[in-house]
């Protein structure tokens, strides 16, 4: 390896794909270590259909051969399902050819139903560095994978936001994709459980997924009128969006560290969040965020009545996650524990 001029392959997504390990590399590309290792982004995987996904991974897959060579580390983003047969493959290739490799895990609690996986078990072996998002999911990985001693935790970085949050309008926002795994379902069940006392509120979802559904439900619990799908939000629009609302909730079942909860605290967001993947280290109910039970429809009900009803509440969060996301989760503390994690692989 060259101890001059180190090199790091990053091999992720697309940079247009959509999601949170995208929103992570970006944030990470723009600090110190991205150009003294001289990173270079490869994705390979696109939002397309699953014809032009197979030939985006192929010439993913040509290109691979091609840089490998030329570099010194190879720093695999990997989550579950597609994701992780993509980056099995790769990861081999690059076992063989000698580099040293990282597998950057970007899920939570859902790695657990990964224990039987041969491809999952394969790369956690063999991995010269295995970076988590939590500390609950370092500890399963010792466990499982007793001779594994080279386990980081590396939180995601908190985008840094320059707008002000200037107005609270009386809207309560999701913002994700509509699925069952997030549990906005469960977040319209609450809502209705007590719209009839908070005429004024709302609720505002924003992302793809399963809006149809979620309109029918919402006529169905008869808060048709309150709630309102806003579709995918970026730039300008997703700026106002955060900026105005009153609280972010977000009724996951199974998260790695959600990017939407950080950016929520850069924007000084109250957050109503379950307890799952990375956040348990962090998160102090009452204090930083208010907290329930996945799927518990009276506790979120509750959550969400005192962010209605309280506005000092709201300020005291809004504080707490401000600090937050300038100390913690800073971009600069993050990319310097990763230019660490480089550092210390290549000697």
């Amino acid at each position: 390896m060259s101890k001059k001029n180190p090199s790091v392959l990053i091999v992720a997504p697309s940079l247009r794909a959509k999601g949170g390990i995208t929103s992570v590399i970006k944030i990470l590309r723009q600090g110190e270590q991205w150009d003294r290792f001289r990173c270079r982004w490869l994705g390979t995987y696109v939002e397309k259909n699953a014809f032009l996904k197979m030939i985006y991974f192929f010439k993913a897959f040509l290109l691979f051969f091609f840089y490998l060579p030329f570099y010194d580390i190879i720093h695999f983003h990997v989550a579950s399902g597609p994701s992780l047969i993509r980056k099995a493959i790769l990861f081999r290739i690059a076992r063989l050819a000698g580099k040293k490799t990282i597998i950057h895990m970007h899920i939570g609690n859902q790695i657990e139903l990964l224990g039987n996986s041969k491809r999952f078990r394969y790369i956690m072996k063999y991995a010269d560095c295995v970076i988590v998002l939590s500390n609950a999911t370092a500890e399963y990985i010792k466990r499982t994978f007793p001779t594994k001693n080279n386990i980081r935790v590396l939180y995601n970085p908190c985008k840094e936001v320059q707008e002000k949050k200037t107005s609270w309008e009386k809207y309560i926002l999701f913002a994700g994709y509509l699925d069952a795994n997030k549990g906005y379902r469960d977040l319209l069940k609450s809502f209705a459980c007590i719209s009839n006392k908070y005429e004024q509120w709302k609720l505002v979802f924003a992302g793809k997924g399963e809006i149809d559904e979620g309109k029918k439900l919402a006529e169905v619990l008869n808060i048709g009128g309150k709630v309102k799908f806003i579709g995918w939000i970026t730039g300008k629009q997703k700026n106002e969006v955060f900026s105005k609302a009153s609280a972010l909730c977000l009724p996951s079942y199974a998260e790695g560290f959600p990017m939407v909860v950080l950016e929520a605290w850069a924007y000084g967001l109250p957050v109503i969040c379950t307890p799952v993947g990375g956040l348990p280290d962090v998160i102090r109910d009452g204090e930083n965020c208010l907290v329930f039970h996945p799927g518990n429809i009276e506790e979120l009900s509750i959550a969400l009545e005192r962010i209605m009803a309280d506005t000092s509440l709201r300020l005291n969060l809004s504080k707490n996650a401000i600090y937050l996301s300038k100390t913690r989760f800073e971009p600069r503390v993050i990319c310097n524990e990763l230019k660490s994690v480089y550092e210390h692989m290549l000697g």
